[in-house]
């Protein structure tokens, strides 16, 4: 991403709003494909981008929201949607809470980084 806020924000928008021309299974695709790459990079963002990155999360996030919302929240979709989430942007979270061993943790985190070398 770039530097100028302003061209921050209208790339952040346009990639949320990419899913508004898909039909509602290609954009549980979309969605999938981008919080498995923010999970698989996270660690290695620096904190001077940061801002960057929870601006283009956000956005996702509303263009998700609203893509459910034309869906008519149907229960099942909203299913599928909080199953993709568990999978892919809190696949750590839940992790986490079932294992206390760090040494684990770790070695998954390691494995990533190494992945992305």
């Amino acid at each position: 991403m770039t530097d100028k806020t302003e061209i921050q924000n209208e790339l952040a928008l346009k990639l949320a709003r990419i899913s508004e021309k898909l039909t509602f299974e290609e954009s549980i695709k979309y969605f999938h494909a981008f919080w498995s790459i923010m999970s698989l990079h996270w660690e290695l963002i620096d904190r001077l981008r940061m801002d960057k990155f929870y601006r283009l999360m956000r956005c996702v996030i509303k263009q998700s929201f609203q893509t459910l919302d034309k869906e008519g929240w149907d229960e099942e979709k909203v299913k599928i949607y909080t199953t993709m989430l568990k999978e892919t942007a809190l696949k750590y979270y839940f992790f986490s809470k079932q294992t206390n061993n760090q040494q684990e943790i770790k070695q998954r985190k390691k494995k990533n980084r190494a992945f992305l070398s």
